[in-house]
């Protein structure tokens, strides 16, 4: 039970919260079982949050808090003690884990009702997503975080979180199109990827666990395809034109992965979540100067990977045989493409020569949707009691 008013300002609470943590303003009222927090406004760590709502109790005596919390922005770095640039100990690792488990034995929730979160960002290390809206509802036996609006690194990322006693679930569907690749790549992969063009993407996600789960249980389906940019710094892109064969064919024509970049017509992927990797079903990559097909997969946990990439380098053939990537061994023609394994870390992949036996019908079919093999240029079957086309 509580009546009365309070107001206040500019009161340092780091004596007693061991944080730096200001009270700058705050206007309470209580009338019996409820208390109405008309405003507190608070600065941590330079940090600033305005606060507002109400505080009741269920029948139970739980609270119930219906609030509405805003901020310009949140660097969630100044909110967290600094950790020294050292290896974590055994104990540490240990009161993490321990830290983990406890987390998920607060059941029932000491806490119940709504709390809705307005800001302009929220950075964390060098990723900032902006806006963020979002809404936290507290029962009993389970908790929803509902992201409603946020950008992260230029992608829309809508996503709904659910916590209960067995661990978190969460759901994502990823929309973006027509938006700028540079930024996201940037972002993504802190600029181990740079690449202009214009990008759309689609994913629907899911996964289910323990923190440490979440990972390897990430489920779901992606399609992205980024068009007319140009490549400034891509590893995997730079390893495969850099290996001997390729660059010999290429010789003069070879584009050059560096800070001028060299332009693309397309890059295409499709692929899924399972079992803790991103499994590659189909990926394509258009220029004038080569053209290259891949499959295989991804690890989501340490970054290793396992593909098979067949390049096409165009750079030295006419504008019609541009058009025709076709291994010239498999279709008999002059024009030579040349299938290659990549393994390893995929930030720096190393890539080997592979025999023609690597050559899959799933690699050139790639070729035929996505640089759009004329129909009239493939091989006739023998039942086909048409002229054969001439070899490219």
């Amino acid at each position: 039970m509580a009546a009365g008013k309070l107001k206040g300002e500019a009161m340092d609470l780091s004596w007693l919260l061991e944080r730096p943590v200001t009270i700058d303003r705050v206007d309470l009222d209580a009338d019996g079982t409820k208390l109405r927090i008309r405003e507190a406004s608070v600065s941590w760590a330079g940090q600033h949050f305005a606060l507002h709502g109400d505080l009741t109790r269920a029948p139970d005596g739980a609270p119930i808090i219906d609030a509405q919390l805003e901020s310009p922005g949140v660097v969630v770095d100044a909110l967290l003690p600094k950790v020294a640039d050292k290896p974590v100990a055994p104990e540490e690792k240990a009161k993490s884990r321990a830290a983990d488990k406890a987390l998920w034995t607060q059941w029932p929730l000491p806490v119940r009702g709504r709390i809705s979160l307005r800001t302009e960002f929220i950075q964390y290390g060098e990723r900032k997503a902006a806006p963020v809206v979002a809404a936290l509802v507290l029962e009993e036996q389970k908790a929803t975080l509902e992201l409603q609006q946020v950008q992260l690194c230029g992608i829309s990322l809508p996503l709904t979180v659910e916590g209960t006693s067995k661990g978190l679930a969460i759901v994502a569907r990823i929309i973006a199109e027509k938006q700028q690749l540079e930024q996201t790549a940037r972002c993504l992969t802190e600029q181990g990827l740079l690449i202009t063009g214009e990008f759309d993407l689609r994913a629907d996600l899911q996964t289910r666990g323990r923190v440490r789960e979440l990972l390897p249980n990430l489920e779901g389906t992606v399609s992205a395809e980024s068009r007319n940019g140009r490549v400034m710094k891509f590893a995997l892109l730079a390893n495969i034109l850099s290996m001997k064969g390729v660059s010999d064919i290429l010789k003069e024509g070879a584009p050059k992965v560096d800070s001028n970049g060299f332009p693309y017509r397309s890059l295409s992927a499709k692929g899924r979540f399972a079992g803790g990797r991103f499994i590659i079903d189909e990926s394509a990559f258009n220029s004038s100067a080569v053209g290259l097909a891949a499959t295989g997969w991804i690890s989501l946990v340490n970054y290793d990977s396992k593909l098979s990439v067949l390049v096409a380098p165009f750079a030295r053939v006419d504008s019609l045989a541009r058009k025709v990537p076709i291994l010239g061994y498999v279709f008999g023609g002059a024009l030579t493409s040349i299938p290659v394994g990549v393994s390893g870390d995929i930030r720096d992949p190393l890539v080997v020569p592979l025999g023609p036996g690597a050559v899959t019908s799933e690699l050139v079919g790639i070729f035929e949707r996505t640089i759009k093999l004329p129909a009239e240029l493939l091989p006739r079957q023998p039942s086909d009691s048409r002229t054969p086309a001439p070899s490219p």
